[in-house]
């Protein structure tokens, strides 16, 4: 009999939208990763954790009537020209909301989606970068998925975010959207994957890390709110292809490839996405991913500093931390532990006498000429040592996600909540798979199945 067909899907209330090839160091990044020094930086509490956050707000956090912005700099303003800067920031704000699901941070969070979307309108392609697309669209359904995986509701601003967020994804990989998209960004050149912007040049163009791995996210999370498997199709279309054209198999991830070969380039929010996509759907080598990245390109056991001046690097390592602190809980690993803790405590040793952090934490975080993105890693750092120590049953959307992994060729299915449901159909109906627990070993004489799980 073939094998089952595997669909990751979440019953719930729905939004109505329309090459060096080093395969000896492969062992040793993994085994690295626990012998990695970690010298001490003190320690830190949960209440410094709410701190950081709330010293960060009362710098930079800029509200214009209902609306959500953060500004720039310390006195300056909200920019609109740092686009993918500024959901990156909304995306911290979602880990606190997660670290404390409070009616105060759910408001905040809801008016910087909010001011975000009224900021950029709900046809985002006239950004020729296609990256920029994939991070606003993550923005928008992982706020959703977050608050509705704690209050169990959806309103009227969850809504326009998700019917923008599937708008925008589907117009940018299928493209058929005139002016800016006629051309899908998704095709088979260069075997696969998506353009980086909207050159899709074979010549000229590039494929890259930096929208494949949150464009898988972004696709991810849209097919667990329409629970759709297409979305999570396109997701794993492109996580595939990273891992196929992007990834040695010691875990070192390339940059970019292009008609003439690869690029190389192992940047921490290259990783961190790649991590978090592929532990999601249960593709490719995440622990490998995340173990090089840390062996071989952290000092003093610390994140490497991509900057200090404003820049469009300088917040790399709060995407790493988010992604990888995922990764951590969705897989039950206890590896990254100390490493997070070490970070979450550099971090806070760095905070200057107005509590703001820079991503420096090597060098003392001066008073005055600090960026809110530069800050914003040290805020992501406490947030998921915290949420990673205490996960609970906040973190969105982990409690039902289903993934597949295979031991010694047999699949296993693995999920921390719910009830594992099957059907012969996508469309179902579905059937509770008696006494089945996580993990659970999927009969490959059954033919054809689905599986999915059911909220309980």
């Amino acid at each position: 009999m073939g094998k089952p067909q595997f669909v990751l899907r979440r019953a719930m209330k729905r939004a109505r939208p329309e090459r060096c090839h080093g395969i000896g160091r492969a062992c040793a990044a993994v085994l690295l990763l626990a012998g990695l020094a970690m010298p001490a930086f003190g320690q830190f509490t949960a209440q410094n954790v709410s701190n950081i956050w709330n010293d960060f707000n009362a710098t930079f956090y800029a509200p214009s009537g209902s609306y959500g912005y953060y500004a720039w700099d310390q006195g300056g303003s909200y920019d609109s020209n740092d686009r993918w800067e500024n959901a990156e920031m909304i995306e911290m704000a979602t880990d606190c909301y997660i670290a404390a699901p409070t009616t105060q941070n759910e408001n905040m969070l809801t008016a910087l989606v909010n001011g975000f979307d009224h900021s950029y309108g709900t046809d985002w392609t006239s950004d020729k970068y296609n990256d920029d697309i994939m991070w606003s669209v993550l923005v928008n359904a992982r706020a959703y998925m977050a608050i509705y995986n704690e209050t169990k509701t959806v309103n009227s601003s969850m809504i326009t975010w998700a019917n923008d967020a599937s708008n925008n994804f589907c117009w940018v990989y299928n493209g058929g959207h005139s002016p800016n998209r006629v051309n899908p960004q998704y095709d088979s050149t260069l075997g696969g994957g998506m353009w980086w912007t909207n050159n899709s040049n074979p010549s000229t163009g590039t494929k890259n890390a930096c929208v494949n791995g949150p464009g898988a996210l972004a696709g991810f999370y849209l097919g667990l709110i329409y629970t759709n498997a297409e979305f999570t199709i396109m997701a794993s279309n492109m996580i595939s292809w990273e891992t196929a054209k992007l990834i040695e198999p010691d875990g070192l991830l390339y940059d970019h490839i292009t008609a003439s070969g690869l690029a190389s380039g192992d940047y921490s929010y290259n990783a961190g996405t790649y991590v978090g996509a592929a532990g999601f759907l249960g593709l490719g080598y995440p622990e490998k991913v995340a173990a090089y990245f840390t062996n071989f390109y952290c000092s003093n056991a610390l994140l490497p500093n991509y900057g200090t001046g404003g820049g469009n690097n300088d917040g790399f390592n709060g995407i790493f931390l988010r992604w990888v602190g995922t990764y951590e809980i969705l897989s039950g690993s206890t590896n990254w532990d100390n490493f997070f803790k070490n970070q979450a405590a550099a971090a806070w040793a760095d905070t200057n006498a107005s509590g703001l952090s820079w991503d420096d934490w090597a060098s003392a975080t001066p008073s005055s000429g600090l960026y809110s993105w530069d800050c914003s890693p040290s805020v992501v750092a406490l947030q998921w040592a915290q949420i990673a120590q205490n996960p609970g049953t906040a973190l969105a959307p982990l409690q039902e996600t289903l993934t597949m992994t295979t031991t010694n060729g047999q699949l296993q299915l693995t999920w921390l909540y719910g009830t594992l449901e099957s059907a012969t159909n996508i469309f179902g109906p579905y059937q509770n798979v008696a006494g089945a627990s996580s993990p659970y070993a999927a009969p490959t004489s059954a033919g054809q199945q689905f599986y999915r799980v059911q909220e309980n």
